[in-house]
């Protein structure tokens, strides 16, 4: 009888959460990919199918060729969904726009601009 090994995916996969200090669950909240399926993954030693690892790998804030990479960027930002949410949004937006944006959000953290010598002289 032959000792089934791990298959790679999978190997990455532990690899990845372990370096985030991530559970499964919270692998499948951050991916989308239900904890069930998950499990299954491990429990039968599957490969996971394309959508899925596309999703795992979102999860991940990274892309499939860093999944498959050997090296992955060592200052990687853990995004929270909303977060990626907010940047994927961000990048549709026009310069004006963006520059619109980033005034109301100084404005929302009460954040008062320095004003140049001229701006504070008063007529």
């Amino acid at each position: 009888m032959s000792i089934e090994t791990k298959n790679e995916s999978l190997i990455r996969i532990e690899e990845l959460l372990k370096k985030r200090n991530w559970t499964l669950y919270k692998l499948s909240k951050e991916s989308g990919v239900p904890l069930s399926s998950l499990n299954n993954l491990f429990i039968r030693n599957n490969e996971p199918c394309l959508p899925n690892l596309r999703k795992i790998c979102k999860g991940f804030n990274i892309s499939l060729s860093e999944f498959f990479s050997d090296t992955v960027c060592e200052t990687q930002i853990d995004y929270t969904m909303d977060e990626r949410s907010l940047i994927e949004d961000y990048r549709l937006l026009s310069r004006n726009d963006k520059k619109l944006l980033r005034v109301y959000v100084s404005g929302l953290k009460n954040v008062v601009p320095v004003l140049n010598s001229s701006d504070s002289k008063e007529d």
